[in-house]
């Protein structure tokens, strides 16, 4: 039989054997929710590494890592976003076409200037709901592009950029095929009410004996701006995200992937062959009609009634006048006008705004003073910085202190994360950016084309 001190000593064991159960229970509860750090900080073995963007980044895309929980969970989640976000790409570039570029007869640049001309034609020849088919036609247009350069560039662009076109069906189809998105944006979402591109005159029987142009037509050049402004906004969107709007940003990146250079600069070149094309066929199919002053013909003593139509002015004129009886208000046919000048304008929007927002290829070069440069040096090793670094001693001007400069060239879209953990790192550092125009031999674009 065991004595009283036996059986408080089994007592008190049992009582901490609990606790340390209990707590290794927590532990293990705190291992499980921060077992992505921990694999952090197992793969770089060091603490504040695990804390810094580009040292997340190193990890992230590590072959070895892939197979992992933590990195399959990232990269799901990263996918997602960039779907959603291509999703708003399509939703900007809709929006710009429907309420603005057509209005001001603009030729989007690239393949969406094939369906766009349709549509355009079409309604010069007084079909006016050919735009709920423009996301359709863009799509059937794209098809051989995807087959025959999408097996020859990395596989999510390609599956994202036909999320793009999908996504442009269904945000086409709400634009277009419900009434109230369509009147809004119709009634509400016009920089020139009032104003009109056609010009109908009428008898008095109400057949129509003569259509031209309005010759006000500023609004033109602002409605192609605006849409330049969000197709531009659009295509980088859908570029920062993985994908692109189709068309010919397929060869563009194929291309500009190739010889790794500015994706706006071999947009530009390509657009402006494209659209050219596209002007001539529109200037032969669709071309301008005469113009006519509204301020001056509405005063006229001709004029019966002035009535103003969901796509055009429509003038009755007076019994006992024909359409001869206001020639002298009608200008000249032109061949070159303001829906040509802001198609161009348009391209160069367009590519000033990508150029700005995603400038893949752009590089710089990043001074960093300081004076602990075994930090950075360990930074560097640490996340098996990808691109070259000089290193070099000198003294400070102003305090004649021995200082070290480390000078490396990278990407721009690199740039943020690298000063960020630098700053970290050693927030004595002094860091200058100097832009390069050009560089020759081996350079590692891996961040990009992740």
């Amino acid at each position: 039989m065991s004595s009283p001190v036996t059986n408080l000593k089994i007592i008190k064991r049992k009582k901490l054997l609990k606790k340390l159960h209990s707590e290794n229970v927590n532990n293990l509860k705190l291992i499980e929710l921060d077992k992505e750090d921990i694999d952090l900080r197992k793969y770089f073995g060091d603490d504040l590494m695990a804390n810094l963007r580009m040292a997340n980044y190193t990890y992230y895309t590590d072959s070895a890592n892939k197979r992992k929980k933590n990195v399959r969970k990232r990269t799901a989640i990263l996918y997602a976003k960039r779907i959603f976000f291509i999703f708003i790409a399509a939703l900007i570039f809709n929006f710009g076409v429907i309420a603005f570029l057509n209005r001001g007869d603009t030729l989007p640049s690239g393949l969406s200037g094939f369906p766009m001309l349709a549509v355009l034609i079409a309604k010069d020849k007084g079909y006016r709901d050919w735009d709920k088919y423009f996301a359709l036609m863009f799509i059937l247009i794209n098809l051989p592009l995807l087959i025959g350069f999408g097996f020859k560039v990395k596989k999510s662009f390609t599956i994202l950029t036909t999320v793009f076109m999908v996504s442009q069906l269904i945000t086409n189809a709400i634009f277009t095929s419900i009434p109230q998105v369509h009147n809004f944006i119709h009634n509400y979402i016009n920089i020139a009410p009032g104003w009109h591109k056609l010009v109908e005159f009428r008898d008095k029987a109400g057949n129509i004996i003569g259509t031209y142009e309005n010759s006000s037509s500023w609004p033109v050049i602002i409605n192609g701006f605006l849409g330049s402004i969000c197709a531009g906004t659009s295509i980088a969107i859908a570029w920062k995200n993985g994908g692109s709007t189709g068309g010919t940003d397929i060869i563009a990146y194929y291309f500009s992937t190739k010889k790794q250079k500015s994706v706006a600069g071999m947009m530009f070149t390509v657009n402006i062959i494209a659209t050219s094309f596209f002007l001539l066929v529109f200037g032969i199919a669709a071309r301008h009609k005469e113009a006519v002053d509204l301020g001056v013909i509405s005063s006229s003593s001709s004029v019966e009634s002035v009535l103003e139509q969901p796509n055009s002015i429509i003038i009755t004129l007076k019994d006992g006048f024909a359409i001869n009886s206001i020639k002298k208000y009608v200008s000249h046919r032109t061949i070159f006008g303001l829906r040509e000048f802001s198609t161009i304008l348009y391209i160069i929007f367009n590519n000033i705004v990508l150029g700005l927002m995603y400038p893949k290829y752009k590089k710089v070069t990043l001074s960093i003073a300081t004076k602990c440069p075994d930090t950075i040096i360990n930074y560097f090793k640490h996340i098996k910085y990808w691109h070259a670094y000089t290193i070099f001693k000198g003294i400070s001007g102003y305090s004649q202190e021995e200082t070290y400069f480390i000078e490396t060239t990278l990407l721009t879209l690199e740039t943020k994360n690298l000063i960020s953990d630098i700053k970290v790192i050693d927030p004595k550092a002094w860091i200058s950016i100097k832009p390069v125009e050009q560089v020759k031999g081996a350079f590692n674009t891996q961040y990009v084309e992740q």
